[in-house]
């Protein structure tokens, strides 16, 4: 008899697959023997030059707002957000001293949850990450400065002062409700949602700004695609079409990443226009996204990203190990340093290159064998 054993081996980029072929030779004629041997060697060759399936995969650095979404066409491609510095701004668009967060990813999270979810007529996978505001050092002093106040600070008035962060990886075409209109988001896609409560303003004209950072891989020269901004223009308050928004391509490898940054938010549950502005590096591997979002009690921001050739396939239900829903997979890598993985779950057979060589020789005297018989 034979058996095949294969086992999951993650790295940093991408996750690969070893196949490890181990026979063990019974009281059986040899031409049987070969045979065996034949179709097994000639099935690892297949399962290595399979063409992988289509489902991304996102890997969190840390239990942290930060984290990269590999293709799941192209594993060495990918794209990394990292949410960075929030800071108050007055009516000038000055940063208001004592009410700025120098780096989000940076901060101790007060809540962690991952779950299967409806999200408007598909599924989805949620992790949400919750922060207590009240308890974040950057934020305990008077407005206007002066020695810290702790949670004993007048602001802190509310029973709840947060801000979450929520990504979601999308199994299927589906339509978000949006205010008054709805956002459409491919299969394939992320969705990363900025909800917060109580945000402690020191004056009611004051906005606030938040940052995204925005890593690729360089391009490749055969890749054509370029940094591009567009904005989309709808009526706010229209239910046909999509809300407002700004279009961004970003080349990622042999890929292209696409954003779409609605120019909307809903604000203390009204549609209110919001300020979006791209920064975007000349070969697109280094990007940021600045939000100002006007004063608020509750806000609730929706963008979503995917890769342009996968956004709208949907995923096999194929995968091995972890979260998953289909053929997508969300990991938690559970270290805060990016070189070190504990991911177990992935998304699919990948195709990997230093393999098929050696299951190919296999095959090759697989087959010598069965001619001699």
């Amino acid at each position: 008899s034979a058996r095949v054993d294969r086992s999951v081996r993650p790295t940093d980029h991408s996750p690969r697959f070893e196949s490890i072929l181990s026979l063990r030779r019974f009281a059986m004629p040899r031409s049987s023997f070969s045979t065996v041997s034949l179709l097994l060697a000639l099935f690892a060759v297949s399962a290595q030059i399979l063409p992988p399936a289509h489902a991304l995969k996102i890997e969190f650095v840390g239990k942290a707002p930060k984290f990269k979404v590999f293709s799941g066409v192209k594993p060495d491609d990918f794209f990394k957000i990292t949410f960075g510095a929030i800071k108050e701004l007055d009516a000038s668009g000055n940063a208001v001293t004592g009410r700025s967060i120098s780096s989000l990813a940076s901060q101790k999270l007060t809540e962690w949850t991952e779950k299967d979810v409806t999200l408007g007529n598909g599924t989805a996978k949620e992790v949400r990450m919750r922060f207590d505001l009240s308890t974040s050092k950057h934020l305990q002093k008077p407005c206007g400065g002066g020695k810290p106040c702790g949670t004993s600070c007048a602001h802190f008035d509310k029973a709840k002062h947060q801000i979450d962060v929520v990504v979601y990886l999308v199994e299927n075409n589906t339509a978000v409700p949006y205010g008054n209109s709805a956002i459409t988001v491919k299969s394939n896609s992320v969705k990363f949602n900025v909800e917060s409560e109580n945000w402690p303003f020191c004056d009611a004209a004051n906005s606030l700004s938040v940052t995204t950072d925005i890593e690729t891989v360089e391009k490749v020269a055969s890749n054509d695609a370029v940094v591009n901004t567009t904005n989309r223009t709808n009526t706010t308050g229209s239910s046909s079409g999509e809300p407002e928004g700004t279009e961004v391509t970003l080349p990622s490898g042999t890929s292209a990443v696409e954003f779409d940054l609605p120019t909307i938010a809903l604000v203390d549950d009204v549609e209110t226009n919001v300020t979006v502005t791209v920064d975007a590096s000349s070969s697109g591997t280094s990007t940021r996204f600045d939000f100002v979002f006007p004063n608020f009690k509750s806000l609730y921001y929706d963008p979503t990203v995917g890769f342009e050739d996968e956004s709208g396939v949907e995923s096999s239900s194929s995968s091995t190990g972890g979260s998953s829903t289909g053929g997508s997979s969300i990991n938690y890598d559970g270290v805060d340093d990016e070189t070190a993985s504990t991911t177990t779950a992935s998304p699919g057979i990948r195709a990997t290159p230093a393999l098929a060589p050696i299951a190919l020789v296999a095959a090759l005297n697989a087959m010598l064998a069965f001619l001699v018989d």
